[in-house]
């Protein structure tokens, strides 16, 4: 955001400075002309003293008018160019503040997003902990289970060699595949 406020200054800078390049250009132009014409107007009424000094005058005088008023001019041209440049560098500094008050507000919007998606993938990745510890306990059952049953089966020995008299329940009341009983994350399609 800094950067592209020093950019509207510096670019309002340049504005200013070819405003008043411009205001001196016609200053010195200005300033030219006039001493131009002044000093042909002395030049012609030094030749034409005896008969034009009335008419010598009124020519200095109409010359000076001229440069008074293309004086006034100039700088009426140089307040307007200065007011314009400052409306420009307002428009591009506002222009800038809704930029970077737009990427603030995308970048908040995207950080709720994230931290929405975080909570709901840590809610998820406990539900899975969850089903497959549970998977995993029924299936630890499901294979301990076969070894108290059936004429084949040894039980298992207990401390001082006494051995179980009754086998295990069956953990699986279905009596189905020990997946049967794995329950489906929400997320999965089915």
């Amino acid at each position: 955001m800094e950067a592209i406020v020093e950019a509207a200054q510096a670019a309002a800078d340049t504005i200013r400075a070819e405003a008043q390049a411009e205001v001196d250009e016609a200053l010195r132009a200005a300033r030219e002309q006039a001493a131009a014409e002044v000093a042909q107007a002395r030049d012609q009424a030094a030749a034409e003293v005896a008969q034009a000094r009335g008419q010598a005058d009124a020519q200095r005088a109409a010359a000076h008018e001229s440069a008074e008023a293309e004086l006034a001019d100039a700088r009426r041209k140089a307040i307007a160019l200065g007011e314009d440049a400052k409306k420009e560098a307002a428009e591009l500094v506002k222009a800038a503040q809704e930029a970077a008050d737009d990427s603030l507000s995308e970048a908040r919007a995207i950080s709720a997003g994230l931290r929405q998606l975080g909570e709901a993938l840590n809610d998820q990745a406990a539900r899975i902990l969850h089903d497959v510890q549970a998977s995993h306990q029924r299936m630890q059952a499901q294979m301990k289970a076969p070894l108290g049953r059936g004429s084949d089966a040894i039980p298992p020995s207990r401390p001082g060699g006494r051995r179980r008299s009754t086998p295990p329940a069956d953990p699986s009341p279905r009596g189905g595949s020990p997946f049967e009983d794995l329950d489906v994350p929400g997320w999965v399609e089915r």
